[in-house]
């Protein structure tokens, strides 16, 4: 499966979910609209980062977050939890075994127990 038809395949799901929510954190979540050019360049400028290509493609087509792996992708930003929000406690977070999480890593999603997921933001690879 090629990326064009990844996204295809999430929009599709996506679509069927709308009126869905995930549940998250122990409340439930609206699946949100995508997101804006304008909002993802301002996540981009804020972590000083460039979000590789599928994701970014993820935000723009599918949804901003509320839908996904673990209790759902972070919305790019918002009041509470966000993928700018959590990527910067994660940055200012040192852990016991003394490793920082990295400057080129967005924090995009939770597991719970503490437990989350980062995209490599180093090249357009995006691995995770």
């Amino acid at each position: 499966m090629n990326e064009d038809s990844l996204i295809a395949e999430l929009r599709v799901r996506n679509l069927e979910r709308r009126d869905a929510v995930q549940v998250a954190a122990r409340r439930a979540l609206p699946i949100r609209p995508p997101a804006s050019l304008a909002d993802l360049q301002r996540v981009e400028q804020e972590l000083n980062l460039r979000v590789p290509s599928f994701f970014s493609r993820v935000y723009l087509e599918v949804a901003d977050g509320n839908f996904g792996p673990g209790y759902g992708l972070f919305p790019l930003t918002g009041a509470t939890l966000s993928l700018v929000s959590e990527t910067r406690d994660k940055r200012d977070l040192v852990p016991d075994s003394g490793d920082p999480w990295h400057e080129d890593l967005i924090c995009v999603c939770t597991f719970g127990c503490t437990f989350y997921a980062g995209v490599d933001c180093r090249g357009d690879r995006g691995a995770v």
